[in-house]
């Protein structure tokens, strides 16, 4: 028996066509996880990702002055130590702000859910909830007065400002990171045979939630209060539409394709042309099996700002499994992100795709993702 599945391991990749292994993998996707598991994942993930936003703080360059002119070169890195050190400041002031705002939100959030959930199952109600009385939130609710919308509006201009000058350093490259953040849930089969009835990590399952993540930040403006949670948000929302088995075989490819689909379908600049001309590039396109080959990249690098890769690990095993990753373009090189590899970057996006794994990958599916207006 274990010979015959290790032939069939070594044949799939050989035998069945990109299109059908997508299909087969989004008809896996269609049982979401249920909305109570994702509040209470949200919520766990939410302070988790901000901890690990919070260790990159070190790193950032808050740049240096523009307005020193014609003075020695002694004045100038005084002035421009002074500015970077002022401008570090508003920074760590700006997120204290912006911190104090989303965990009081956060907490009124729980709060709601708990109830909701307590009353669900049939807990008898009282004047204070349980989750309440857990969390003493009643003794001090000092959050909405404690600053105004105005300086909430300030702060978040400011870690704006600064992530976006910083945007390089907020790629994800290192899966094993995210060992923290919950991602899918126990099914009582899989569990047991697959992990032993422990709780699903990011770590291991979110290679397609990281490519989304990694390519968003190539395509789309860096916004404040979005950029900051957005790997969170992007976790719930594919565990509502594209979780393959409850997490145990990642994310539907189809799902990522369909997710960036909406949103360049939805751009009002684009709406009244859609009408006129079918052909209208609308910023997204997917290539799958053959049709990702030479000529076709050739025009993916002229079109395409990023890219998402799906490819099987071992062209003939798939006991080796399936890996997604986010490639970014440079101005002279393509660069891969969470690929194992040491963010490997290459000279053309041809390489970049089939050297993937030093050349023994098979790709399944590219999507090119064009800059967001």
């Amino acid at each position: 028996m274990g010979k015959i599945i290790e032939v069939f391991c070594k044949l799939i990749p050989k035998i069945i066509p990109a299109n059908v292994y997508l299909l087969c993998v989004n008809l896996m996707a269609l049982r979401k996880v249920p909305e109570e598991i994702r509040q209470e994942h949200c919520l766990n993930n939410r302070k988790i990702w901000r901890r690990m936003y919070e260790k990159k703080w070190s790193e950032l360059d808050f740049g240096k002055s523009n307005n020193v002119i014609q003075q020695s070169e002694e004045i100038v890195a005084k002035d421009s130590s002074k500015e970077m050190e002022e401008k570090k400041e508003r920074f760590n002031k700006a997120w204290k702000v912006y911190v104090s705002f989303i965990e009081e939100k956060e907490r009124k959030e729980a709060n709601k859910w708990r109830k909701k959930k307590e009353e669900k199952n049939g807990f008898i109600k009282t004047d204070k909830s349980n989750y309440e009385a857990d969390n003493d939130i009643s003794k001090d609710s000092k959050g909405d007065s404690k600053y105004s919308s105005e300086d909430i509006e300030k702060a978040i201009v400011i870690i704006n400002e600064t992530l976006k000058h910083n945007k390089d350093k907020f790629y994800i490259e290192r899966q094993p990171d995210l060992k923290d953040l919950l991602y899918g849930m126990q099914n009582d089969k899989l569990s047991k045979k697959y992990i032993d009835g422990r709780e699903l990590r990011a770590n291991e399952n979110s290679c397609e939630v990281i490519a989304v993540y990694n390519a968003s930040l190539d395509v789309f403006k860096f916004e404040g209060l979005l950029s900051i949670d957005s790997f969170v948000t992007y976790l719930e929302l594919f565990e509502s539409k594209g979780i393959v088995k409850s997490g145990y075989f990642g994310t539907s490819g189809m799902a990522i394709y369909r997710y960036y689909k909406d949103i360049y379908n939805s751009r009002d600049k684009y709406s009244k042309e859609i009408s006129k001309n079918r052909n209208i590039k609308l910023g997204v396109e997917k290539l799958t099996g053959r049709r990702i080959n030479k000529k076709n990249l050739e025009r993916f690098e002229k079109e395409y700002k990023s890219y998402i890769l799906m490819s099987y690990n071992n062209a003939r095993d798939i006991s080796e499994m399936v890996h997604t990753i986010c490639i970014s373009k440079t101005k002279d090189r393509y660069k891969a992100h969470n690929d194992y590899e040491g963010s490997r970057e290459s000279k053309t996006l041809y390489d970049a795709v089939f050297g993937y794994n030093e050349y023994a990958s098979k790709p399944i599916m590219l999507i090119g993702l064009d800059e967001y207006d």
